[in-house]
């Protein structure tokens, strides 16, 4: 769970969008990618200073944890 703090849109090579999204609580930061099925389900979900709670799949990425967001909910 945690707020949105930053969206970047995106379009995958096959033109599809996706979200990097940044997401936060009182202690840190991690960053999220949201793909464009998961996107589909959620499309007004996704707004800065928005509390979440994530279904998601942990992936390390350059050394750095990246979350995969397979479900959303708004708290």
């Amino acid at each position: 769970a945690g707020i949105i703090s930053n969206i970047q849109k995106m379009i995958t090579k096959k033109g599809d969008p996706m979200l990097f999204v940044t997401i936060e609580d009182l202690t840190n930061h991690i960053e999220m990618l949201v793909f464009s099925g998961t996107l589909a389900k959620n499309t007004k979900i996704w707004e800065v200073n928005r509390a979440i709670l994530v279904d998601s799949t942990l992936s390390w990425r350059n050394g750095e944890p990246k979350l995969i967001c397979n479900g959303v909910k708004e708290l």
